[in-house]
């Protein structure tokens, strides 16, 4: 992630990216230490699991998220023990690799390869939908649903109930965004908005072009 200044500095005082951002150095993250402890967690996780089986890893996932910023979160690797050894894990007799591989240097390796693997996105959270067609989901709660249902490939008569008018809220979301981006051009906080509304347009319009 890019270092933004924070009060006090100026865009000056604040270092240029390095040219690699894969190249030797710390590991930054957007939030802190403690993101990057859960980010290189969930990276052994996926490590263990193996990259290509992700539904063993998704609960994990699920769970150590679900801790993030929690009081009662003060230690990763404890905090990670008890994800792993909830019912019907996969890794509950996988605990110890686990462990291993956070606190060692597959740790860093598997942080740099989960990094690799993230395809570029204009935002958070973004989903990629058939390997294709980026959904920024967060501006608007159908999103991901509206991208499947373009892309499933059946006649209207056979698509999944939960396909009914989705597409057609979807237009109307990206009319009255677009009406709303009008208006937005006083300061540059609203600048910023008018970004960030671009950004959704610019991924939900994939459903319907």
């Amino acid at each position: 992630m890019p270092i933004l200044a924070t009060a006090g500095q100026t865009a000056a005082s604040i270092p240029p990216p390095m040219d690699d951002c894969f190249g030797p150095g710390p590991v930054v993250t957007q939030h802190g230490p403690k993101e990057m402890e859960y980010n290189k967690m969930q990276a052994c996780a996926q490590k263990v699991a193996g990259y290509d089986n992700w539904q063993p890893f998704w609960p994990f996932l699920v769970c150590t998220e679900a801790k993030y910023g929690s009081p009662f979160d003060s230690n990763t690797a404890e905090t990670a023990t008890k994800c792993a050894e909830e019912e019907g894990s996969y890794y509950q007799d996988k605990v110890s690799e686990l462990l291993e591989c956070y606190e060692g240097s597959d740790g860093e390796e598997a942080l740099l390869q989960m990094a690799k693997n993230t395809f570029d996105h204009p935002g958070t959270p973004t989903i990629l939908v058939n390997g294709d067609a980026p959904v920024l989901s967060g501006f608007w709660a159908d999103a991901v649903a509206a991208e499947v249902c373009s892309q499933y490939g059946g006649s209207e008569s056979s698509s999944p109930p939960a396909c009914a008018g989705l597409l057609e809220k979807q237009r109307k979301f990206i009319y009255e965004t677009e009406k709303a981006i009008e208006g937005k051009h006083t300061n540059q906080e609203e600048d910023a908005a008018q970004y960030i509304y671009w950004g959704a347009i610019t991924a939900t319009k994939t459903a319907i072009i």
